[in-house]
């Protein structure tokens, strides 16, 4: 029994271990440079949507996001951009055809999220 617990111990001790070194992110990491280069190489057109601009890198779309709730006087969302892969895209619609990002600018003076009083 006592043998049986040590054994087990040390094969225990063995699988935490590889585990460990599996996790690592260093060593799954390899030597070589990044293609994609530095943010000072990164080229790309200014997309601007209203309250905010953003680089849209070269390959990418810049898109105005509709205004769902008629909150301002445009028919897009001065404060929201999507950044869709591909060309020609003209539509928020044609935008989920499409890998996106969606660029968000919260103003100060607007709460995006109010967290519930604690109980």
């Amino acid at each position: 029994m006592k043998k049986t617990t040590i054994i087990f111990a040390l094969i225990l001790a063995v699988m935490m271990s590889l585990f460990s070194v599996g996790c690592n992110p260093a060593a799954n990491t390899p030597n070589t440079p990044t293609t994609q280069g530095t943010p000072s190489e990164v080229t790309g057109t200014t997309f601007n949507a209203g309250n905010m601009s953003v680089l849209v890198p070269k390959g990418w779309c810049g898109v105005a996001v509709a205004d769902s709730f008629n909150e301002f006087d445009s028919n897009t969302n001065p404060n929201q951009a999507y950044v869709a892969k591909g060309s020609n895209i003209t539509t928020d619609m044609e935008v989920y055809e499409h890998p996106y990002i969606l660029v968000m600018h919260i103003p100060a003076d607007k709460t995006y999220y109010e967290p519930s009083p604690l109980m």
